[in-house]
């Protein structure tokens, strides 16, 4: 029978491993190769599936066992369940883990688990501990599964792309249905789905028109098979359900969110996820105010409070909207907005929550008509620092792969309306990017609510904390009718087309790198610089080549643009090897050819 715990934990060491936690840097990321949280999500996922599930932990010390170390079994249990736990307890276990492994060298199990406890929130310096004791299995165990994983997960975390591909790819030799392997496999394709988002431009030669997302997708299905723990399918379920809610496929990550809440119905957290999901995925408020209650029984969040508050005001707001439609009132109206405020008194915080999705959009125009929020009051910002029509900015932009996009587009437009009408600051900063609204909205890729900021007062000059203004949010976008559009409405206002941001880009450099070549047409026209350089000397010929955008290149050649030398952080280049390092041979060749004819 084990002992009873022993308290391993002093005050001044809490309170370090608490700092080195809050340290921890899960996306750090080399100078010339960005990383993606999904893809470390996933190696997280598939450290968790290492060994069989054991039974719970006591609820009160550390477990141990029979010769005083912390049991692992009760260990691993917390680590499968942090929510659980408490993020106090989880630094004191991973201390205990780590103090067992150094007292038992060569002890495979102890030292695999300290290790994923100590990769998760050891810091920084447990990051390097962890690496340490994942090479000391290794070195015994060459076809350790869990070694392998571990060391993937510890690799992509400090830069070593090709390191963490590696190993994922000699465990799946080893072990081709494994659980653990397979969810590896899922979360690599996650990253390099985000990193496409984030930077199209920087897909590696052979990966254009890959669906990664699709991939990782279909890797947790396989996984999910193999996997006979009905938590650890529900932790799967709950990545696709992440990934397919990340690619605006609300309803394939509804489903996903079902099955996980079916196989794990005690998870207080994920019962408040479904419950999000409900209220501003999908705008069932009834539903999401169900599960919100279950979730709060379970031990849900802070959050699982608002969701309720939410739901009780949305009911109101369906009520009241109704009857207001009708030229009447009702004594049972009034009664639910005052239970709705007794609940939840903060009505100028439901009007943010409420313009975070084109589904509660009935509820901020309720809020708005019956006065409970104003704009004339002052700018109201929720934590991120976002005033209400910045959260309906940034919101309406992310509605591009929605089922029901013109619908949900012209609702936020209405409440857009309303929001502007009652004074709300055009000229705020959005947090997501630090950019004015103009230059947000001007990312979401729709003309209309541009237009409609920038007709009634956004300053079309201002620029964000990046030094960026609307003008490069334009130059950046995909969709180059919309962007010329929008262009127009800025050159008429007399724009800086030559301004430079943070890390001196211009328009010019960002329209090339999008294969924009009518508005870069413009732009040259207007006499922006075709050889300017960025902080990197790159120029806009450099941005074209490195994005594969022959066009834009003969564009800017014709313009005198000139094959240049970097000397960057990424080491010597020149544009032909910008073209030619992303794949890009045709590119390279008619710039060598071009040298040629310059020499």
């Amino acid at each position: 029978m084990s002992r009873p715990a022993r308290q391993i934990s002093r005050r001044a060491r809490c309170v370090a491993h608490i700092l080195s936690g809050i340290a921890n840097l899960p996306d750090a990321a080399m100078p010339c190769l960005p990383f993606a949280r999904p893809l470390l999500a996933g190696l997280a996922l598939a450290a968790t599936l290492c060994l069989p599930l054991p039974a719970r932990a006591d609820d009160g010390g550390l477990a141990t066992d029979d010769a005083g170390d912390v049991s692992l079994s009760a260990a691993e249990a917390e680590l499968d369940n942090p929510e659980r736990a408490g993020y106090r307890r989880l630094m004191r276990l991973t201390q205990a883990l780590d103090q067992a492994a150094r007292r038992k060298p060569g002890d495979q199990p102890t030292a695999l688990l300290a290790a994923r406890a100590l990769a998760t929130y050891g810091g920084m310096s447990g990051q390097r501990r962890a690496h340490e004791l994942v090479e000391e299995v290794l070195r015994q165990d060459a076809k350790s599964i869990d070694a392998l994983l571990l060391r993937s997960r510890l690799d992509w975390g400090s830069g070593c792309l090709p390191c963490a591909e590696r190993d994922i790819h000699t465990a799946r030799r080893i072990a081709p249905a494994d659980a653990r392997v397979l969810a590896a496999q899922a979360g690599l394709y996650a990253g390099k789905g985000a990193q496409r988002l984030r930077d199209p431009s920087r897909s590696l030669p052979g990966e254009a028109g890959t669906d990664f997302y699709a991939l990782a997708v279909r890797e947790y299905e396989a996984a999910i098979a193999a996997q006979a723990s009905p938590l650890r399918r529900a932790a799967l379920y709950e990545q696709i359900a992440d990934i397919e809610a990340y690619r605006g496929r609300k309803s394939q990550a509804e489903q996903a969110l079902k099955k996980a809440v079916e196989l794990a119905p005690e998870r207080g957290s994920l019962l408040e996820k479904y419950a999000n999901h409900l209220m501003y995925a999908v705008g069932d408020w009834k539903r999401a105010s169900e599960f919100a209650l279950k979730a709060s029984v379970k031990g849900g969040s802070s959050h699982t409070r608002e969701l309720q508050a939410a739901a009780m005001y949305s009911a109101w707001a369906e009520a009241y909207l109704a009857d207001r439609a009708a030229g009447r009132s009702r004594e049972e109206v009034a009664g639910m907005l005052e239970a709705a405020r007794k609940f939840w008194p903060d009505s100028e915080e439901m009007i943010i929550n409420a313009t975070s999705s084109a589904r509660t959009a009935p509820l901020a125009r309720a809020l708005l008509a019956a006065g409970l929020y104003t704009g004339k009051q002052g700018d109201y910002r929720d934590k991120d620092g976002d005033t209400p029509l910045a959260n309906l900015v940034l919101n309406y932009g992310r509605l591009q792969h929605d089922d029901n996009l013109a619908r949900q587009r012209s609702e936020l437009l209405e409440v857009a309306d309303l929001l502007i009408a009652d004074g709300a600051n055009l000229n705020a900063i959005a947090s997501e990017g630090g950019e004015p609204l103009l230059a947000a909205a001007a990312r979401g890729g729709d003309a209309a609510l541009f237009e409609k900021i920038l007709k009634a007062g956004a300053n079309p000059h201002l620029a964000g904390r990046d030094g960026t203004t609307a003008l490069f949010a334009v130059a950046a976008l995909g969709d180059h009718s919309a962007a010329l559009r929008m262009a127009d409405m800025l050159f008429e206002r007399g724009v800086d087309i030559d301004r430079s941001d943070r890390v001196r880009r211009t328009p010019l450099m960002l329209a090339a790198e999008s294969g924009n070549t009518a508005l870069a047409t413009q732009l040259l026209k207007r006499g922006a610089q075709h050889d300017a350089h960025d902080s990197n000397d790159y120029t806009p010929l450099d941005y074209a080549a490195s994005a594969g955008q022959r066009k834009m290149s003969e564009l800017l050649l014709a313009a005198g643009a000139e094959i240049t030398t970097q000397n960057s952080a990424c080491g010597v280049s020149t544009t032909i090897d910008q073209a030619e390092r992303r794949g890009h041979k045709d590119l390279a060749d008619l710039l060598r050819q071009r040298r040629k004819v310059d020499l």
